[in-house]
């Protein structure tokens, strides 16, 4: 397999997950994200994907990570952190006749340490996006945390990329 083959097999599987959203209501038992939108002006609302990079996981990712969590129409929403999921990176086949492809997987949960960052979801929907991704983000959490430690968060945007901490909190309902 050609490395435009195996990158492109990264990238369906990434796209592949990234569409398989966990529900807005979602399984019984999975901590929520109590979200606050700054970027409100009167009734008018930037969409905003809240994001989770994985600290666990061992390869590159993007600086607004991999796995979406939820996006934020208005002023505020309440969340549920997805469900255990899998990341597979499936590279080049070995050239050696009966080889495997050469295939990792991680498994990835709510007891992984994660930051959480808020894009305008403009940077991954509009034609054409805004400049730069540093243009589209809307807040990074501050701190790492396991999102399992509490049955509840509160993560309140700062607009920009000024940090803002995920605080444990009351579950919410979504």
């Amino acid at each position: 397999m050609t490395l435009q083959g195996a990158t492109l097999l990264l990238a369906i599987a990434i796209v592949a997950d990234t569409c398989a959203e966990a529900s807005p209501s979602g399984p019984p038992g999975l901590p929520t994200l109590r979200v606050v939108n700054s970027t409100c002006a009167g009734a008018s609302c930037r969409t905003v994907e809240i994001r989770e990079f994985d600290w666990s996981l061992p390869i590159p990712q993007p600086p607004w990570g991999y796995k979406i969590i939820g996006e934020v129409h208005n002023a505020a929403a309440c969340l549920t952190f997805p469900q255990p999921w899998t990341f597979a990176i499936i590279g080049p086949k070995d050239t050696t006749p009966g080889s495997p492809i050469d295939t990792f997987t991680y498994h990835l949960s709510t007891k992984d340490t994660i930051t959480l960052v808020a894009m305008d979801s403009a940077l991954f929907r509009a034609n054409p996006p805004p400049p730069t991704p540093y243009d589209a983000y809307l807040g990074v959490s501050a701190n790492q945390f396991s999102a399992a430690t509490a049955a509840g968060w509160t993560f309140r945007l700062s607009g920009g990329t000024d940090s803002t901490t995920a605080a444990p909190a009351p579950e919410c309902t979504p």
